[in-house]
């Protein structure tokens, strides 16, 4: 397959319409005072949790909300397990699991066919790609081969009233060795207004010419599904920056009805080394604007700023707020992570953030995941921030924290924190907002731990935690995972 043509490729960065760069300022986490285990029924409540069944499975490595694939109006969620075993060994699984009455229960499961291809390295909603009224996913698979070692490729998956295809209605393989090509995988929401849903593919490592500038593919939906080619190729402006890296839909931020999409690129150096940066991409009729219409740079060596990226109003003002993931900032203590919030508006979004979070303990990996939904169902969205090598009772456990939302903006310290409570489990290293698995007015919460322990034997593990009204009034309220759950 060969990518459509470029017909406007992207300007220098320095030739770019808005040039934004900050200096990451502090805006530390107040420690929680008052811990307490969840009661049943409590807000954000452990309702479930699903543990791989061989060594080595990693799953949780990606969880993401499926949305409604059969149509029941209950919301069905998505995990990955790169390096689980379905029909071939270490293929890489995805599994969907669909949203009742009482919770999740398991509903799906396809696999790469692949040895190695690392299968559910990313999963997402596709949204609606191709107009029939159910819900599609999309999977990534970022060491596919197709003859060239670690290509890449992303599989579509269409909803129906029975659920899922069992086989990939559309797939795309990168034509390109080492690319790795659906390293990131996301709906893109509908970037032209034509009534579809699109979808943007990271490939992290893609070259151009001779030059590792790194790509996120652009691929429009229709009645049939997505293209089979590229309708756009956005490409990175920097040598091993590694743009692509994550992507997401940002829903529309400067309200003009095209939906726009941020990407990040982890290893972009600005104001030094491996500072990372996001850049936002607005929609049109045309599809994507391709310079980037707004960017922001990090300004330590090493943040990794892009490393993980997400949108949400979390301050109902009708226009979509950007998040942006930095594990590795420096602010307080070295390599701590931060977590930052540009507030969207008619003019795009803010220059600098309007809310930054900060763990306040070194190498704890915070921001490597962010996620925002509505949990509480007060109108404004919170955000989820995962901090997989968080160090509280047991070494490197990760940890979680939610911040509400508010017409002044996010909470400025945790409203709700869960850990993983047990050593080395990077609980945290992935996060969703999951949608309304149990009907119940409120959206729930995914959380990843792919390092989870069965004895020695590393599984991976994931979990759903239950949305409700009384979140907003749990200030301060954290989760001790209990030693023994349900697999």
């Amino acid at each position: 397959m060969k990518h459509a043509p470029v017909d406007n490729p992207n300007l220098p960065i320095t030739r770019q319409p808005l040039l934004i760069a900050i200096s990451l300022t502090a805006l530390a986490l107040t420690a929680a005072a008052g811990y307490a285990l969840a009661a049943p029924n409590s807000a954000l409540a452990l309702i479930w949790d699903f543990t791989g069944s061989d060594t080595g499975d990693t799953l949780g490595y990606a969880v993401a909300a499926a949305g409604d694939v059969n149509g029941d109006g209950f919301a069905d969620v998505l995990i990955g397990a790169p390096k689980d075993t379905r029909a071939v060994s270490r293929e890489g699984v995805a599994y969907l699991f669909n949203g009742g009455p009482g919770g999740l229960s398991a509903g799906w499961a396809a696999g790469s066919s692949e040895k190695g291809a690392n299968f559910g390295s990313a999963v997402s909603s596709a949204d609606d790609v191709n107009g029939d009224g159910y819900a599609d996913v999309i999977v990534g698979a970022p060491d596919y081969k197709n003859d060239k070692t670690q290509a890449g490729a992303a599989f579509v998956y269409f909803g129906s009233a029975a659920g899922l295809s069992a086989t990939p209605n559309w797939a795309y393989v990168s034509p390109q060795g080492a690319a790795h090509l659906g390293i990131s995988v996301s709906s893109a929401g509908d970037v032209n207004n034509d009534g579809y849903a699109d979808v943007i593919i990271g490939a992290s490592d893609f070259l151009s010419d001779t030059t590792l500038l790194g790509a996120a593919l652009l691929f429009l939906g229709s009645e049939t599904g997505p293209a089979g080619t590229p309708h756009q190729i956005l490409l990175g402006e920097q040598a091993n920056a590694r743009f692509g890296f994550a992507v997401s839909s940002a829903g529309d931020v400067n309200g003009d009805g095209f939906a726009d999409v941020i990407i990040g690129a982890p290893q972009f150096d600005h104001a030094a080394e491996d500072t990372g940066a996001a850049f936002l991409f607005f929609g049109s009729g045309c599809g994507l604007v391709q310079t980037a219409g707004w960017w922001v740079g990090g300004s330590q060596p090493g943040a990794r700023l892009g490393a993980s990226v997400a949108a949400g109003d979390v301050n109902g003002d009708g226009y979509t707020d950007v998040i942006v993931g930095a594990p590795q900032n420096t602010v307080n203590q070295s390599q701590e992570g931060s977590a930052l919030i540009f507030y969207g508006s008619a003019a795009g979004p803010a220059a600098t953030p309007g809310w930054q979070a900060d763990s306040g303990q070194s190498l704890s990996g915070f921001g490597g995941a962010v996620s925002a939904g509505d949990v509480n169902q007060d109108g404004f969205d919170d955000v989820l921030v995962g901090a997989s090598r968080y160090t509280n009772d047991q070494n490197e456990e990760g940890a979680v924290f939610f911040y509400f939302g508010s017409a002044a903006g996010l909470s400025p310290t945790p409203g709700w924190r869960a850990e993983g409570n047990k050593s080395e489990t990077e609980f945290g290293f992935a996060v969703a907002a999951a949608g309304d698995i149990n009907r119940d007015g409120y959206a729930d919460v995914l959380i990843g731990a792919p390092q989870y322990r069965i004895e020695t034997d590393i599984r991976g593990r994931a979990y759903a935690y239950l949305g409700a009204a009384s979140a907003a009034s749990q200030p301060d309220y954290s989760v001790f995972l209990p030693l023994l759950l349900k697999n």
